[in-house]
């Protein structure tokens, strides 16, 4: 015992000297031994993964920039290319012009030669030959609304100076007094619609009422200037606005140096709210300041259809806040720049003998009779509009396009007169509205199915023609269309999406248009379509006589809003849940 816990004891100086007690393994065998595997990182690091997809973006980046850039100079290069062809093509038309016009001549010569009044030097029409690009006077309704804003819109305009006023020509010559009477008497002349566009614009030379200013100005009477402020013709703003290019080029240096100066010397002294004030509408004769602007629209276009109308027959419902209105056709919904009285908003106030102004929730076509939704108050007009955008209501996406939920709230019906039946069914296409031609009103395109895709303001439309009746002619349609028709096929159609002229537009694609519907009957054409659709700058659409096409209808067409079908589950029209139907009368194609 002594010798085992002695340090140093003999036997065991070393491990070499233990005794082996053991040479196998132990009881159950040795534990399993687990060995830590690894696998080698022989890759690219994180790091350099990130540069290289960062330099990929970058590349690719790179290549869309410098592609876009591409066809941006191709698009340039071919608009450059198209406008050094116009002259070319212009000289073309001209020739083409000058030899119809001699044909014509030859004619005439032919027809007229043994007649001995007859002069050949001198024309037997009482009109003016003009080439087909220029502007002809049936356009001066579409020009009332560009006044300096300073596009191309301006253009072909004639001004003159005279004191403090220079003027937008329209007219042969400044319109007499007799001229004037006759342009604002109330009611107008059967059939008449207006003398055309006349407008002058005074910068007033002292601070005095703005008769006044007009009458030294112009001459014109106050009595003449009081019609003219009853139909809201006359406009004011403290700054003269900027002259348009088109304007300067036909106003001597010193004329366009003095309106400029008389332009900044309001704008050195004005406050900012001046500065941000807008061209505003007079009612009444008032005090103005030395330079203010004045617009004087001496012709105003009019609408006989207005007085002949028996308004009360034509509201179709009244409700404590809301009208329903049947408008008559050739009547605009709104006020024009200038006509106030001759409106669907004042025939609805005559018709209900309200005193207050009311509202519009939407509008109508000009040319379009039937049915529109007016407003007594603001707050009908906001729930109403909840109704058409159907707010609430969950919208139907079928991967081809998405239709407005609107449809399940609000339903539209109409009416349409053709010559030509639609087929049945739902009729689908893509459109892209508010196009232009120089010297066309705006209007409505149908897409060509291989030009949707390239088109970013392509729009979705789509109707339904449920039923197809022939149906005979009353006296007006014959003398509006052709005393030789005498009927028509009245088409049912539901408007599924509301588009601006959608309807005339997809009956026209469709090979049916409207009857007199002078600007979209050309467009029945494909290739009309086709070369409008690229935008074409040296089209220019007359047809084989030299008349303009495509311009907006002087009359009447063949599409009424008969139907209104509303689910009213906000309860602005009465009950709340509550489906209201509201229907038009008889077409004015059958009266």
């Amino acid at each position: 015992m002594t010798e085992f816990l002695r340090r140093g004891a003999p036997g065991m100086k070393s491990v070499k000297d233990m005794p082996i007690v053991q040479d196998g393994p132990p009881p159950g065998g040795f534990p399993a031994i687990r060995y830590a595997r690894r696998v080698p990182s022989t890759g690219p690091t994180g790091i350099t993964l990130f540069a290289v997809g960062a330099s990929i973006m970058a590349y690719g980046f790179y290549k869309v920039g410098q592609g876009n850039h591409i066809r941006r100079a191709e698009t340039a290069e071919k608009m450059e290319a198209r406008k050094s062809l116009v002259p070319f093509l212009q000289a073309e038309e001209d020739r083409r012009w000058v030899k119809v016009y001699r044909q014509f001549k030859e004619k005439e010569n032919n027809v007229l030669k043994d007649n001995p009044d007859f002069n050949p030097q001198e024309p037997i029409y009482k009109t003016r030959w003009m080439p087909p690009a220029q502007p002809v006077g049936a356009w001066g309704h579409a020009r009332r609304l560009a006044f300096f804003i300073g596009n191309n819109q301006t253009r072909n305009f004639a001004f003159r100076m005279n004191r403090n006023q220079y003027t937008e020509m329209k007219l042969e010559q400044r319109p007499t007094l007799e001229q004037m009477a006759l342009a604002t008497s109330v009611p107008p002349p059967q059939d008449f619609t207006g003398l055309g566009a006349w407008v002058e614009h005074i910068a007033a030379p002292r601070k005095d009422s703005v008769a006044t200013i007009i009458e030294e100005s112009l001459g014109y009477p106050q009595s003449m200037i009081a019609r003219i402020f009853e139909f809201g013709g006359i406009y004011t703003c403290p700054i003269v606005p900027e002259i348009p290019l088109t304007a300067q080029s036909r106003l001597s240096s010193s004329e366009l140096a003095e309106m400029r100066r008389r332009r900044e010397t309001v704008m050195a002294t004005a406050t900012r709210e001046i500065l941000h004030t807008r061209i505003a509408r007079l009612f009444s004769d008032t005090v103005v300041e030395e330079h203010t602007y004045i617009r004087v629209h001496c012709s105003p276009k009019r609408f006989p259809v207005f007085h002949s109308v028996d308004w009360p027959q034509r509201v179709m419902a009244e409700g404590s806040d809301y009208v329903i209105l049947d408008k008559p056709a050739y009547l605009p919904v709104a006020p024009t720049v200038d006509n106030i009285l001759e409106s669907a908003l004042s025939g609805a106030a005559k018709g209900i003998g309200a005193k207050d102004p009311l509202l519009i929730t939407s509008r109508l076509d000009q040319a379009t009779e039937g049915l529109i939704v007016l407003g007594k108050t603001a707050e009908f007009v906001q729930k109403f509009g909840k109704i058409i955008r159907g707010e609430g209501i969950q919208s139907e996406d079928d991967d081809a396009h998405k239709i407005e939920s609107s449809i399940t709230m609000y339903k539209k019906m109409y009416k349409a007169l053709v010559r030509v039946p639609p087929p049945l069914g739902t009729m689908t296409h893509h459109v892209k509205i508010k196009c232009r031609q120089q010297g066309t009103p705006f209007f409505t395109i149908v897409l060509r199915e291989k030009s949707i895709e390239n088109e970013p303001k392509a729009q979705y439309c789509e109707l339904i023609v449920h039923a197809v009746e022939k149906v005979n002619l009353g006296p007006a349609a014959k003398e509006r269309f052709d005393p030789d028709i005498d009927t028509g096929y009245e088409v049912l159609i539901e408007l599924v999406t509301g588009r601006t002229h959608q309807i005339r537009a997809q009956l026209s694609a469709a090979g049916c248009p409207l009857l007199g519907d002078d600007l979209y009957t050309p467009l029945a054409s494909p290739e009309l379509r086709a070369r409008l659709e690229v935008g074409d700058p040296t089209l220019v659409i007359v047809d084989d006589t030299g008349r303009r096409l495509l311009a907006e209808a002087d009359g009447p067409i063949g599409l009424q809003a008969f139907r209104l079908e509303i689910d009213d589950r906000l309860g602005v029209f009465g009950e709340e849940g509550k489906n209201v139907v509201f229907e038009a009368g008889t077409p004015w194609w059958r009266n």
